[in-house]
């Protein structure tokens, strides 16, 4: 049988948030799952995603579905453009020298 990492729907009705799981493709979209691998909540926008329990089932022939796909190109980018700010020496200092803040 094969796995699928998909979204699983929790939440109050029109308050949705959702988790990203590792299921087994004929089991329902909120069914018994295998493992949690993360949440996503789309009104706040927040997104956490344990990316190592990904590859792991990715390893072991887990399918991703095209949302799942969709937030993983989204957890990537801002992980890159945190890496971008945090190897700019000194951006605290910038910061506040392009907005004539004191340090």
């Amino acid at each position: 049988m094969s796995v699928k990492i998909r979204l699983r729907t929790v939440g109050k009705r029109k308050q949705h948030s959702y988790r990203i799981v590792a299921i087994e493709s004929r089991n329902p979209r909120n069914g018994k799952y295998l493992e949690q691998l993360g949440w996503y909540n789309p009104r706040s926008k927040e997104l956490q995603i344990d990316e190592e329990g990904i590859k792991k089932w990715q390893e072991k022939g887990a399918i991703l579905t095209d949302a799942v796909k969709a937030l993983m190109k989204r957890w990537n980018a801002s992980a890159s453009k945190a890496e971008e700010v945090s190897d700019v020496e000194g951006a605290d200092n910038l910061h506040s020298k392009v907005t004539g803040g004191s340090t």
